[in-house]
């Protein structure tokens, strides 16, 4: 049995589709999803998975879950620690979650994740494959960030996908994000142009004082003429994750707001603005091009990947009037946005075969096939 660590609740799309990712990587490699046992924090939206966890206790509210997370984080008894400690390998999301900057948010992590991070990297020094999937880790500040790094300089294999993270840790390898290597995977078939489609505006909540909101609600006015711009949203979970609550404390919708997966596929959208980088790529897959506003450094890293720089923002600092600038001109023409994704594809194809023969030999699992260029649609 495989054990897949960090997964956080299908609520998210993104996080949803990162476990998809590390699902698919295993079949590729051997193991089907029978074989897999996934330890979330929101196990229940996993429903469709055949063995999964919850990371902390289950039920009696959220005292009961942070003692079940505390258990875990000092190494007593618990169900996720004794299902790590008879893995044959294991392998561990990616994402952004290993991060201590400020107390608050080492404590989090250490809650949520460190529990996780210490048993696997006591299963790694046994011998036990261990393999963390490309994510941005760090800061890691204070006391939390010194026991983050301890651990994970003792799971032998860490991709990464920003360069930031790349220096932090001396034995962490550079890969693209993974739904851009799914992106080469699946390859990109633009959607035919709609000059007169909707633009959907993906926004999430930001931490910390910033011009943010404001901006946001000016690039809403500057399209009042047009009437075009829709809101999405991506994730609606955790109350740092309601991308709904974030839109009804803006005063800027009406009604009940779509998902974004949904919304892609009903309204045919010309254009997609989002603040969350994987409903960027979510957008790429549907074939519709994508303004992404970042506002962690794992945006630039991917929008470099991919080579659309021109077409990513600061989310805490983007100037509205030349995002509706760039709006109109993806409607009008795509087609150098398009020729720039094009253009990263054989570069990233590349990446997700190095990620899988990387993948195979730290998890010791047979390498997966290589597939030619027959193998990817463009």
């Amino acid at each position: 049995m495989i054990v897949v660590l960090h997964a956080y609740s299908r609520g998210n799309a993104g996080d949803g589709l990162l476990i998809d990712e590390a699902l698919a990587l295993l079949e590729r490699l051997g193991t089907p999803a029978d074989r897999v046992r996934v330890v979330a924090h929101d196990a229940d939206s996993f429903s469709d998975l055949p063995d999964v966890i919850g990371a902390h206790a289950q039920g009696g509210g959220m005292g009961r879950r942070v003692l079940g997370a505390a258990a875990l984080l000092s190494g007593l008894a618990h169900p996720v620690r004794t299902a790590i400690d008879e893995a044959e390998a294991l392998l561990a999301v990616g994402g952004g979650f290993l991060r201590s900057g400020r107390w608050e948010e080492g404590a989090r992590t250490m809650l949520a994740h460190g529990g996780q991070l210490r048993a696997a990297a006591a299963a790694a020094r046994r011998g036990v494959p261990a393999l963390y999937l490309p994510a941005s880790i760090g800061p890691l500040r204070g006391p939390a960030g010194r026991l983050l790094r301890r651990w994970l300089l003792d799971i032998p294999s860490v991709f990464v996908r920003d360069d930031r993270s790349l220096g932090l840790l001396p034995h962490a390898c550079r890969f693209p994000d993974l739904a851009l290597l799914r992106l080469a995977r699946a390859g990109v078939a633009p959607a035919e142009p709609r000059q007169d489609g909707p633009v959907l505006v993906a926004a999430r909540s930001l931490p910390g004082r910033s011009g943010y909101s404001d901006a946001l609600r000016s690039l809403f006015q500057a399209s009042a003429g047009r009437g075009d711009l829709l809101p999405v949203a991506q994730a609606c979970v955790g109350s740092n994750n309601d991308d709904r609550a974030f839109w009804a404390s803006t005063g800027l919708t009406q009604g009940s707001v779509p998902t974004l997966g949904d919304a892609l596929t009903a309204t045919r959208p010309a254009v997609v603005v989002s603040v969350r980088l994987h409903g960027a790529v979510q957008a790429l897959l549907a074939g519709v091009p994508a303004i992404h506003l970042s506002y962690e450094r794992k945006g630039p890293a991917a929008f470099s990947d991919l080579g659309l720089e021109r077409w990513l923002h600061s989310a805490r600092n983007f100037d509205p009037v030349r995002v509706r600038a760039q709006v109109d001109a993806l409607k009008s023409d795509p087609e150098p946005y398009w020729g720039q994704v094009h253009r990263a594809l054989p570069r990233l194809r590349a990446e997700a075969a190095r990620l899988d023969a990387s993948a195979a030999r730290a998890l010791r699992l047979p390498a997966a096939a290589v597939p030619g260029r027959e193998g990817f649609s463009v």
